[in-house]
């Protein structure tokens, strides 16, 4: 983006007092220069980043800050921010695009090593606003396809993002991930704390959670703030270490009463959300936690950026997109930056799941069978030649194995979950009746080959017990 301004960036050392240590970001034709005096980094907590910058043509010092714009715009003087900017604001994030909003402090009344050291909050107060830069996220050609596919295996998906929460609302939408499109509801939070609930599409609905019970919202869908989370959690919280603890969701308590908000209502929001906006890494990470600890889902993540490192490493299987930081954090990197990797993930973790319990079963059968032949063997003192067991082993028993290793994926996600531990009844009651089935089988086989005595001639089946028997009265 800052390539197609034509700018450019330049590191300057000792040049003079307004550019000592800085760099300068010059225009093209060089008439036009700005010295870069301090970075203030992006914060995830405080959604913004801000520069101190330097004027050598008016000898003085500015602030500029981009971030989210409901935080800009708590920066900005009362009257720097119009109601227009604040409706163009939801009306461009309700349509899909991800808008940062821009101010500045064109007069920093503060010298040179002041600005260095002053705190941030002074630095990013009483801003002016300067307008809202916008960008369109568009929808990459596979995400549809991965996740319409991931829906039809009964698999959820959750949208976990730092965006805006209209903006991820609308996004949801386009890919199915919010499956009922007429019933989304979004929390915000007043201004004394309250968190509320409102339709995405008339805001004017308010929505409790008594209303859940209803007919038209009992398949609502549900995309919560990270400010709305917090304020939840901390109630949840806080609610625990009361020895009676408030209503809880069975009695019908609106969740716009944050007070009453009890762990009970925290389950059930975990289990109708299915967009989170505006979070932290931390809460990122401690959502994950939540589905797999409260309520025993096995969660898996993307993600291709630092914030999603700590949800990452929570989740049971973490796939960066990117191999940047997240890369680190994960145990999966894929090479194709969209999330059409999961679902290669998830064919390939059952098809080895599979394949490895049809081994254990194949060499746990084997060996059952060999026994019960071996010990019908012995019943007439006899047993398998060493050739025999050769042949068994080598050429029988060692192909199977080797190849059965190598049974690929299924070529889609199915809704039908593979069986996941080995001692359970599906297992162990399939190789029993195998084993029994086996082992009649060579009973059957052996009683029928004794009682095959032809008439007039000697029997075609003489047990070596009873062959050693006639020779030692022969002799």
């Amino acid at each position: 983006m800052f390539e197609s301004t034509g700018w450019s960036l330049e590191d300057q050392t000792g040049a003079s007092e307004h550019s000592e240590g800085a760099t300068i970001v010059r225009s093209v034709d060089g008439d036009s220069e700005v010295g870069l005096v301090r970075q203030l980094e992006f914060n995830s907590d405080l959604q913004r980043m801000s520069v101190v910058c330097s004027s050598p043509q008016s000898n003085s010092l500015f602030v500029v800050t981009k971030g989210a714009p409901e935080v800009v715009f708590s920066l900005c003087l009362p009257g720097s921010v119009t109601k227009e900017a604040r409706q163009q604001t939801d009306s461009l994030t309700k349509a899909g695009y991800r808008v940062l909003a821009l101010a500045h402090k064109p007069n920093l009344q503060l010298k040179w090593a002041k600005a260095l050291r002053s705190p941030r909050e002074l630095l990013e107060s009483d801003l002016e606003f300067l307008g809202l830069l916008v960008m369109e996220n568009r929808l990459k050609k596979e995400t549809p396809g991965t996740i319409e596919q991931l829906n039809s295996a009964d698999i959820r998906t959750i949208m976990v993002t730092g965006d805006h929460v209209l903006t991820a609302g609308t996004v949801a939408r386009k890919c199915a991930i919010s499956r009922n499109a007429s019933q989304l509801l979004l929390t915000t939070v007043r201004e004394d704390g309250v968190v509320c609930w409102t339709s995405l599409d008339d805001p004017s609905v308010q929505v409790s959670l008594r209303d859940f019970s209803l007919p038209k919202f009992s398949q609502c869908d549900l995309a919560v703030t990270g400010a709305a989370f917090k304020i939840m959690l901390d109630a949840a919280v806080e609610s625990s270490q009361i020895n009676q603890p408030p209503p809880s969701l069975a009695d019908g308590v609106s969740f716009s009463n944050s007070n009453d908000f009890t762990w009970q209502d925290w389950d059930c929001l975990l289990d109708k959300a299915s967009i989170f906006a505006r979070m932290s890494p931390d809460q990122k990470q401690y959502l994950i936690e939540s589905l797999a600890d409260r309520r025993g889902c096995t969660v898996g993540m993307c993600g291709d950026g630092a914030n999603d490192c700590g949800a990452l490493k929570s989740a049971h299987v973490g796939v960066s997109l990117s191999e940047a930081e997240a890369s680190i954090a994960a145990p999966f990197t894929s090479h194709t930056p969209n999330i059409s990797c999961v679902l290669d993930v998830i064919k390939e973790g059952r098809a080895a799941l599979v394949t490895s319990f049809q081994c254990f079963k194949y060499m746990a059968l084997y060996s059952v069978i060999q026994f019960t032949t071996v010990v019908q063997l012995y019943t007439i003192n006899s047993n398998l030649g060493d050739w025999q067991y050769l042949w068994i082993d080598m050429f029988i028993i060692l192909p199977l194995a080797i190849f059965m290793a190598y049974t690929g994926p299924y070529h889609k996600v199915c809704n039908r979950q593979p069986q996941g531990s080995l001692m359970s009844v599906p297992v162990l009651g399939s190789i029993l009746g195998q084993s029994i089935i086996a082992s009649g089988f060579q009973i059957a086989a052996y009683e029928y080959t004794a009682r095959q005595v032809p008439v007039g001639r000697p029997s075609l089946f003489i047990p070596i017990t009873q062959s050693a028997m006639v020779h030692t009265k022969v002799k």
